[in-house]
């Protein structure tokens, strides 16, 4: 099976391993940031470490013959910026940027080029700073993945954050509240 890359520790990018249709990824190595974890996530890692499965990362890139995994250069305490990010390369030779929640300010400089998909920060949150710089698309590639569940609590996404995704060229957004 293929590893599973977790962003940071926030319960919501983690919890569907433990749901029984997630189980599976259970199996699966995880490579992590070593971050400070709440009760659940250090319960979650305890269990991952146990079998053997818990693999931490936060030393510089990691390449792989799927992509490249980087930890974001935020301060420690910052769980959203100071997570793992990911291009992955699909095999249709594609490039897909992943940064989980961090703001696209703190991505590692090697995965600041331009790809050809991307999954929007933070939900399509607002953004923390009016002076984050996204990611360009490549020449002809212009989808985005919003990643939510309709009706959360926290009013994801954004207007805010989807118009500045648009204006930085990605113009066809997929939502996954609707799969």
């Amino acid at each position: 099976r293929a590893p599973v890359v977790l962003s940071h520790w926030d319960w919501d990018h983690l919890h569907y391993a433990l749901r029984p249709e997630g189980r599976y990824l259970t199996e699966c190595h995880w490579v992590v940031p070593i971050q400070k974890l709440g009760p659940g996530a250090k319960w979650f890692a305890n269990e991952l470490h146990k079998n053997g499965k818990l693999n931490g990362w936060n030393a510089g890139a990691l390449t792989f013959s799927f992509g490249m995994i980087g930890p974001c250069n935020a301060a420690p305490d910052n769980s959203n910026n100071s997570g793992l990010a990911m291009v992955a390369l699909l095999s249709s030779g594609q490039s897909f940027l992943l940064v989980g929640d961090a703001d696209y300010e703190f991505l590692p400089s090697g995965l600041k080029a331009p790809v050809d998909g991307i999954a929007a920060t933070h939900h399509g949150a607002r953004f923390a700073s009016e002076w984050t710089v996204i990611p360009k698309p490549n020449a002809g590639r212009t989808r985005f993945i919003v990643s939510y569940g309709a009706g959360n609590s926290y009013g994801h996404p954004h207007a805010d954050g989807l118009k500045k995704h648009l204006s930085a060229g990605w113009r066809h957004m997929v939502p996954t509240a609707s799969y």
